[in-house]
């Protein structure tokens, strides 16, 4: 048997400042963890999430764009689950 491919995902913009971290593949991923970068965070979002994600559902949150005299790209995101070692960078749109 050949082993199960492991989770992966994408982030997908929504409008505005919402956005979607989407398990596209057809594995779970349970554990998933991220946490918005810190000049890109919203009040209410301070804290890391933690969800499962069945294959190919999602989970949305809110991102900023960052501060006027910070305007870093958002860059990517880091996201971990139970299925990977290690995190994995997830680019952000």
């Amino acid at each position: 048997a050949t082993e199960p491919r492991p989770p992966s995902f994408t982030i997908e913009s929504a409008g505005g400042a919402s956005y979607r971290l989407r398990n596209v593949s057809v594995v779970p991923a349970t554990g998933v963890t991220f946490q918005v970068p810190e000049h890109h965070r919203v009040v209410g979002n301070e804290e890391a999430i933690t969800v499962d994600l069945g294959p190919f559902q999602s989970v949305s949150f809110l991102m900023s764009p960052g501060a006027y005299d910070q305007v870093e790209p958002l860059g990517e995101i880091a996201v971990s689950c139970d299925q990977v070692d290690g995190p994995i960078f997830v680019p952000v749109p």
